[in-house]
């Protein structure tokens, strides 16, 4: 080991003079939806968080869909209805959110 993996999240938030509980969060959903590294999570919830609100927004866009997912894996089987209803939500999502990540 490297000594850095024993760090806490908010070890390196704390190092990075930002330790707030929302960044604390912030900065585990990160790590749990791309499995990046601790530190590198904490740095890309610094960047996020530089603009407080969209930080603290992208916190609870992830939390909600943490919850969704859990929600439907407790659920068991959705109905057809269920299905075609979150994936016309997805793509509405995705269609909104892509102009925001073209090159230009």
């Amino acid at each position: 080991m490297n000594g850095y993996s024993e760090l806490t999240v908010r070890d390196h938030l704390k190092a990075l003079g930002r330790d707030e509980q929302w960044m604390v969060s912030l900065t585990e959903m990160l790590i749990e939806f791309t499995g990046c590294d601790t530190a590198i999570a904490s740095v890309r919830a610094l960047d996020l968080s530089e603009n407080r609100r969209f930080g603290q927004s992208v916190a609870a866009m992830m939390k909600g869909f943490l919850r969704i997912c859990r929600e439907m894996e407790s659920a068991g089987n959705l109905s057809s209805n269920q299905r075609d209803t979150m994936r016309m939500l997805l793509r509405g999502m995705m269609e909104k959110l892509v102009p925001f990540f073209a090159d230009g």
